[in-house]
């Protein structure tokens, strides 16, 4: 079973790059950000729109089932590399790759 920790170091580790509304620039979002967000709205933000709330705009760049589904998977590719005697690592990729 995979870990809540691995979870979180998982979703941290993976950066949703967009650009702002407002100055174009990158704007880097993790995906523990973007998870986070929808744990705040559904407990409940009364927020009416993202200029007021940071989770409800964050919230938009990805749905949670898209997010479940990566930390779904990657429960499953952990397990079949435990079963094998080893492990999966993410390594660091460079720029536009």
């Amino acid at each position: 079973m995979l870990e809540r920790e691995e979870v979180r170091a998982l979703l941290e580790a993976v950066v949703l790059v967009v650009p702002c509304n407002v100055c174009g620039q990158d704007l880097e979002v993790t995906l523990g950000q973007v998870a986070g967000s929808h744990d705040a709205l559904c407990a409940g933000c009364l927020a009416r729109g993202g200029s007021e709330c940071p989770a409800m705009a964050y919230a938009r760049l990805l749905d949670r089932e898209t997010i479940e589904g990566l930390a779904t998977a990657w429960a499953r590719l952990q397990e079949h590399a435990r079963r094998a005697g080893g492990r999966v690592l993410i390594r660091a990729l460079s720029e536009g790759v």
